[in-house]
């Protein structure tokens, strides 16, 4: 594309190397040696200025027909260049004219295209929508159905709203009821809870304090026990005393029935104190009973120790029993020894 616009040296350049080619330097000349480059009137105005100072320089005088001829060179070229601008401009118009035909050709073909789509579109989408149509009435048929179907469903459930909500308000009533009752039962539970506490403290003190009674008394009894071995010992030794002074009273009773053996009187002595033996023999037998019984009690009382107050109380009882026959058979003997030796003294004063 052509410049807009050219300098002074150029156009003096491309008018020396037309005059070296032995051409005429006109304005068509020079633009078509600028490259059809440069507006006619600019090259018509550096020519001018040139030759003015190139005339001016040498003196030279122009003949008319070479002022004609440049003259109308000059109007050729002021045509031209009007022409060419009138072209140029028709050109740009036409360019733009087609320009915009180009464009609103190619949106009219856009268009055009966008529209047969749209149409074609259009098309499957009536297809569509007809199936849909189709479809719809199916569906609505269907719904139609469905509808009346849940129409009664919405009944039956309206109608079971209002049973359950009759029922809520019964549960709601039983539940105020329940409440109520269950408040007045934990009120009762605290209470005998607290009446449960209470006792479990006063029955655990009371416990405890049978407890502290019941060592302080297996304490007593354990001494009593003790107490009781003694004394059960203590007796057993006066038995064997017993026993050994029974013993030694029979065999002077033996000797006093020798002795006594040709007497009537020393026979009625013999008969007293054969009674007075066998009495001495029950009282052994009777002390050695209770002291058997008391030998069985003591083991009773070791093996239960519950029992133990009872046993032992029961064992000192029968062991005062026993040491009181004893006393008993002992002072017998005692006040029957003196009796037996004045018989046998009057037996032999009588002899």
């Amino acid at each position: 594309m052509a410049r807009s616009g050219i300098y002074k040296s150029e156009v003096v350049r491309a008018r020396q190397a037309l005059l070296a080619k032995g051409r005429h330097p006109s304005a068509e000349a020079i633009r078509q040696e600028l490259g059809n480059t440069g507006s006619y009137t600019t090259i018509n105005r550096y020519l001018k200025e040139i030759e003015e100072e190139e005339g001016g320089k040498t003196g030279t005088k122009v003949s008319v027909s070479e002022s004609i001829l440049d003259l109308a060179e000059r109007l050729a070229a002021r045509l031209l260049e009007e022409s060419e601008e009138k072209i140029q401009t028709a050109q740009a118009k036409a360019d733009e004219a087609v320009r915009e035909a180009n464009q609103r050709h190619q949106a009219a073909v856009t268009e055009a295209d966008n529209l047969r789509r749209s149409l074609e579109l259009a098309k499957t989408a009536t297809a569509a929508d007809k199936q849909a149509m189709e479809t719809l009435g199916q569906k609505l048929q269907t719904s139609e159905t469905d509808n009346a179907r849940l129409a009664q469903q919405v009944a039956d459930l309206q109608e079971r709203l209002a049973e359950e909500a009759k029922a809520r308000e019964a549960l709601q009533v039983g539940l105020e009821h329940a409440r109520t009752g269950l408040e007045h039962f934990r009120q009762a539970a605290k209470e005998q809870r607290e009446q449960e506490a209470r006792k479990h403290e006063q029955s655990v003190q009371f416990l405890q304090s049978e407890l502290r009674t019941t060592h302080q008394a297996l304490a007593t009894k354990q001494h009593e026990f003790i107490t009781s071995n003694q004394d059960n010992a203590r007796l057993s030794g006066e038995v064997g005393r017993l026993q050994t002074a029974l013993r030694e009273t029979q065999g002077q009773l033996h000797l006093a029935h020798g002795e006594l053996a040709d007497t009537k009187g020393l026979a009625n002595s013999l008969d007293r104190l054969t009674r007075e033996l066998a009495v001495a023999n029950r009282d052994l037998d009777a002390v050695q009973a209770e002291r058997g019984a008391l030998q069985a009690e003591l083991k009773t009382a070791q093996a239960e120790g519950r029992d133990l107050a009872v046993e032992l109380a029961s064992a000192r009882s029968a062991a005062a029993s026993a040491r009181e026959m004893v006393d008993s058979l002992m002072k017998q003997f005692a006040g029957k020894k003196p009796k037996a030796v004045a018989a046998q003294s009057e037996a032999g004063s009588g002899t």
